[in-house]
């Protein structure tokens, strides 16, 4: 299943549970991902240093209002 399909998939299930927001993390260097999530209605709403390892990096939280 596709990025696009899956994430889709998720938000729908989740408003269907009752679900109003949504929240996840990503890398600060992860472009694609974050284009994606942004076609998606996520905005960035904070950071968290060195979240990841392997390499070290920043994750970005990002949150979506008002789901599906």
């Amino acid at each position: 299943m596709a990025a696009a399909a899956l994430l889709g998939r998720v938000l729908e299930d989740g408003a269907g549970l009752g679900a109003t927001r949504s929240t996840l993390e990503v890398r600060q260097s992860n472009f694609p991902a974050q284009r994606l999530y942004e076609r998606f209605g996520f905005t960035v709403a904070g950071v968290r240093r060195g979240y990841y390892t392997s390499p070290v990096e920043d994750a970005l939280i990002l949150w979506k209002e008002q789901l599906p």
